[in-house]
């Protein structure tokens, strides 16, 4: 969430039911081909991942 907050990109958190896990959700005003928004995660998650070599439930 922090990634995207600091590059102003709107998300949704959902929690699992168990508490041990979560999905970010990214909605489109439009749709997106499927490709891109794979590249655009892929994105998320290695930038996210340069400054949090593990994520944890305190991350988000």
């Amino acid at each position: 969430m922090e990634t995207c907050r600091n590059l102003k990109i709107p998300a949704a958190l959902e929690r699992s039911r168990s508490g041990k896990g979560a999905h970010i959700w990214i909605f489109f005003s439009a749709p997106v081909l499927a490709s891109k928004a794979r590249k655009l995660g892929s994105y998320l998650l290695t930038k996210t991942m340069s400054r949090h070599h593990q994520l944890g439930m305190e991350q988000i």
